[in-house]
């Protein structure tokens, strides 16, 4: 399980990673309940195509089913993976260290607005500051750049 978080809304999802019995066992309902809709819509269309060409045809109903039973075990192996990387697409982010390190051990990598926010988390952390004095020019290096301007 990793947890990621929505930044502008502050919640927080936990999200399996791996294979999804749902899926497996009740096709496309997990994928309504989530709200994911782009699969949802895929699958949906698979199965009401299949079982269309199947119970029309009955020469087709073993090739088509047997087509439904490999794209169920298909969609149960990838679609939490899938899930999740959809969801680090529309801003979430790892809640933790942990789920961070177990999405890349999954090969799951961050997306770029992810990535951006996180390098400037880490540089206003570690943004040296400047004393006084380094800030401030020099009155003498002021008028010589002044006199070569002119």
């Amino acid at each position: 399980m990793v947890n990621l978080k929505n930044e502008t809304t502050n919640q927080v999802k936990q999200c399996k990673l791996g294979w999804s019995w749902t899926v497996f066992f009740f096709s496309f309902w997990p994928m309504l309940f989530r709200q994911d809709w782009i699969y949802l819509i895929c699958y949906a269309a698979w199965e009401v195509i299949g079982n269309t060409i199947a119970f029309s045809n009955d020469g087709a109903f073993i090739t088509v089913s047997s087509a439904d039973f490999i794209i169920r075990i298909v969609m149960s192996v990838m679609y939490n993976t899938l899930y999740v990387k959809g969801l680090l697409k529309k801003g979430w982010k790892p809640a933790d260290e942990a789920s961070k390190k177990l999405m890349q051990a999954k090969g799951i990598v961050l997306t770029e607005s992810a990535k951006s926010a996180e390098k400037a988390a880490n540089q206003s952390v570690e943004t040296p500051v400047k004393s006084e004095s380094e800030s401030v020019e020099k009155p003498a290096e002021k008028s010589e750049t002044q006199d070569a301007d002119k």
